[in-house]
C-alpha cells in the first residue's frame, strides 16, 4: 500500500484541474535550462503539456537561463489570471526566479503552481496553487478531539507542521481498522469503494494501478495560499 499518489494520479488530477476548475487561467510553463531529465518535476510538466495539447488547451512557454535576468512580462497577460508552472520540483532551482516574478505582481495577476514540498518555504508569491494528498481544510471537530487527547497522552502540544504526520498515522490507522472490521480478510476487494471513517487530514482511496500491482492512493486535493 502506497499513500503518496504516483505520477499518473498527479498527472490526471492536474490536467483535469487545468481543463476544469482552472480553465480560465493563462498557463505559462517556465522551462529552466539544463534541468536533469530524471527530475520528477520535468517529467510531470512534459507529460502535462502533452495532455493539454491533446485537449487543445492553449498555454505559453518561457525559456529561463540560470545565468541571466528573466523578463516574465513578455509572456504574462494583463486582465487575466496567469499561472506559472516550473519544470522542476527542486525549490533550490526555482527560488532564484521568484524575485523577478514578485516584481510583476503589481502589474499582473500571478499565481505559482507550487510543489507541495515548497509550502514550508518562506519565499512565496501572494497567490499559490498546489495539489497534495492532504486536504487544506482539516476536519475541525475531529481535529479538536485529537489535539485534546494528544496533549493528555503525551504531555505536550501536537505539532503545527504542514502536513502533520501524527494525523497521517491516525487517518491511515483508522482507515485500515475500518475496512478490516467491515470486510475482514476480503478487505482488499473493497479498497476502491468509498469507506466512511473518522478522518482529519486525508481520506485515502487505494486502487491497483495495474493487474497484480500493489495499491496506490488516488485521492488528491487542490489548495490555495493567498497570504503574503
Amino acid at each position: 500500500f502506497q499513500f503518496n499518489p504516483g505520477l499518473e494520479a498527479n498527472l490526471k488530477f492536474s490536467s483535469e484541474l487545468l481543463l476544469g476548475k482552472l480553465k480560465n487561467y493563462h498557463i505559462i510553463f517556465a522551462e529552466i535550462q539544463d534541468v536533469n531529465t530524471f527530475d520528477d518535476g520535468k517529467n510531470w510538466t512534459d507529460n502535462l503539456q502533452n495532455e493539454l495539447s491533446r485537449a487543445h488547451r492553449t498555454f505559453s512557454r518561457i525559456q529561463l537561463s540560470t545565468y541571466g535576468n528573466t523578463d516574465f512580462s513578455k509572456v504574462l497577460k494583463r486582465g487575466e489570471k496567469n499561472l506559472i508552472i516550473f519544470n522542476t520540483d527542486k525549490y533550490g532551482i526555482v527560488s532564484s526566479f521568484l524575485p523577478a516574478l514578485k516584481e510583476k505582481q503589481k502589474e499582473y495577476n500571478i499565481s505559482l503552481f507550487e510543489q507541495y514540498s515548497w509550502l514550508n518555504q518562506t519565499e512565496k508569491l501572494i497567490q499559490n496553487i498546489y495539489i497534495s494528498p492532504f486536504t487544506p481544510n482539516l476536519n475541525p471537530v475531529e481535529l479538536s478531539k485529537f489535539d485534546v487527547q494528544f496533549a493528555q497522552f503525551f504531555k505536550r502540544q501536537a505539532s503545527s507542521d504542514v502536513p502533520r504526520y501524527d494525523l497521517l498515522g491516525y487517518d491511515l490507522t483508522n482507515y485500515f481498522v475500518s475496512v478490516i472490521n467491515r470486510y475482514g480478510t476480503k478487505f482488499t476487494e473493497k479498497m476502491g469503494s468509498t469507506n466512511n471513517f473518522k478522518w482529519i487530514q486525508s481520506q485515502p482511496l487505494f486502487k491497483r494501478i495495474s493487474n497484480g500491482s500493489g495499491f496506490v492512493n488516488q485521492e488528491l486535493y487542490m489548495g490555495e495560499d493567498k497570504t503574503e
